[in-house]
Parts: structure tokens; sequence; C-alpha cells
């Protein structure tokens, strides 16, 4: 009576399996492309405690942001030192996604992007 309680149990445990294996297989070949054209700024960091830390702790939240990650992630570098701009220069070579640039710079390609929809 024993065995026929766990079997059943455990078929329904591998067609649960199954199906959800599926379905994400599913959403993966059908899924739309994303237009995110989201940026993050980040402020200069030179003069913190600790700026390759949150350099780094940036990066990786944005990784693990899955569907809603910016497309761009932008550090401003005004008035860096020679130490946090060497920091900023790796962690960009590190992360693609991550810009290093003056806010000159930035100002100019929100202007492009200003008015620019997605639909």
């Amino acid at each position: 009576m024993g065995y026929i309680v766990t079997e059943i149990i455990m078929v329904i445990l591998a067609v649960a399996g199954f199906v959800g294996i599926l379905k994400a297989l599913v959403l993966t070949i059908y899924k739309k492309p994303a237009k995110n054209t989201t940026i993050l700024i980040i402020p200069e960091i030179s003069e913190c405690n600790n700026p390759e830390y949150l350099l780094r702790s940036y990066a990786e939240s944005v990784k693990w942001m899955g569907n809603l990650r910016p497309k761009r992630v932008i550090c401003i570098a005004d008035n860096m030192t020679r130490e946090g701009k060497r920091i900023a220069d790796l962690a960009c070579m590190e992360y693609d996604f991550m810009e290093l640039m003056t806010t000159d710079e930035l100002s100019k390609i929100l202007k492009q992007n200003i008015g620019k929809k997605d639909c």
C-alpha cells in the first residue's frame, strides 16, 4: 500500500517537473526581444570610502535584474581622482554595459534620446 502511494506521488512530481521544464523552454523560445532603453546613472564615486566595491556592486546588481536591467550603466567622471578614474576604467573594461563619461557627454546622449519612442 505504501509503495503505491509513493509511486503516485513520484509520478505527480515527475509530471510537474516536466511541465515546468517544458514551460521554461517554450517561454525562452518564443520570448520577444525587449526594447530596453533604460540608463542607470551612477554619480561620482571617487570620494567614497570604497569606490571599487561600489562600482562592482552596482554592476553585479544590474546583471541580476533580468528583463528589467538597464541597457547602459553610466558612471559620471567629472571631478574624479586619478585612482578613482583608474578603478572606473577597470570596471568599464570588465563589464560591457558600463561606460565612463562626463556630464557634457551624458547631456548630449540624453538630448539625442529625448523624443524617441520604442513603440
